[in-house]
C-alpha cells in the first residue's frame, strides 16, 4: 500500500497544467460538445485549425488583457475597458489558423455569432494570438504562448517559447452577468460557414467549476489535451 501511494504522489506532483495566457491554464477550459467541420478546417487551414473556450474569472481579466503577446491597439483595449465592470461574464474564445492564408478578418469575424444561454454577447474584442507549436507528421501541436515571462526572480523579462509561430484569432468575449445560470451553461459558437459549436461549463454559487478531463502531460511523454 505505501508503495502505490508513493508511486501516486510521484505522478500527480510531474503533471503540469496547459499555460493559455498570463492568469488563464487549462483547468478554465470549457468543454468543447462538437467536432471540428470540414468547411471551417479548409477555409483557416486543415492543419492549424483547432478551437478553444475558455472562462476568465475577473481577478485575472487584467492579466489577460496585459499579456504579452496581445496585439490589440491602444484605442481597442480603452474601448472595451470603458464597457467592462465586475459585473460581467467574460469567455475567451479563439481558433488558430494558417498565417499564410488570405483571409479577410474584418468580414469573417463580423460574420460569427456568440451566444450564452441563447443570449447575445455585449462586447467584443478581437486579435491575432501568437502560440509556439510542435509539428507531428503533417498536424501542429499548440504549445505554450509564445512570449512569457520568466521565472522570478527575473520575471519582469521576457522569453520566446520557440523559434517560430502559429497565430490564433483570440476573442474576449462580454456578457451579463444574469446571462449565467446557477449550474449548466451552454455557450455557442457559429462560424461564418454556418457551423455549429457547443461548447458547456457549470458555475455554482455564480463560481466557474475547473474542468476536470484535462489531459496532463506528465514528465514530457504524453502532449496536452490542444
Amino acid at each position: 500500500m505505501k508503495i502505490i501511494l508513493f508511486s501516486s504522489i510521484i505522478l500527480f506532483s510531474s503533471c503540469a497544467l496547459t499555460l493559455i495566457s498570463p492568469g488563464i491554464n487549462s483547468n478554465y477550459r470549457i468543454e468543447d460538445k462538437s467536432f471540428i467541420k470540414m468547411e471551417d478546417s479548409a477555409f483557416y487551414g486543415s492543419f492549424f485549425y483547432r478551437y478553444f473556450s475558455y472562462f476568465v474569472n475577473e481577478e485575472n481579466y487584467f492579466d489577460v488583457i496585459n499579456d504579452p503577446n496581445n496585439t490589440i491597439d491602444v484605442l481597442q483595449i480603452q474601448n472595451f475597458h470603458i464597457n467592462h465592470s465586475k459585473n460581467k461574464i467574460l469567455i475567451l474564445y479563439e481558433f488558430c489558423f494558417d498565417k499564410q492564408k488570405n483571409i479577410d478578418w474584418e468580414k469573417d469575424l463580423s460574420s460569427y455569432t456568440f451566444t450564452l444561454n441563447d443570449q447575445s454577447l455585449e462586447y467584443l474584442l478581437s486579435y491575432e494570438y501568437p502560440y509556439s507549436y510542435r509539428k507531428i507528421g503533417l498536424k501542429y501541436k499548440l504549445g505554450l504562448p509564445y512570449i512569457i515571462n520568466k521565472k522570478f526572480p527575473y520575471h519582469n523579462q521576457t522569453e520566446r517559447t520557440g523559434n517560430d509561430y502559429i497565430l490564433c484569432m483570440r476573442n474576449l468575449l462580454s456578457f451579463r452577468k444574469e446571462t449565467q445560470f446557477d449550474n449548466s451553461n451552454f455557450f455557442i459558437v457559429t462560424t461564418p460557414r454556418g457551423n455549429i459549436q457547443n461548447f458547456e461549463y457549470i458555475s455554482k454559487s455564480g463560481n466557474f467549476q475547473l474542468y476536470e478531463k484535462e489531459q496532463l502531460e506528465i514528465n514530457g511523454l504524453f502532449f496536452p489535451f490542444r
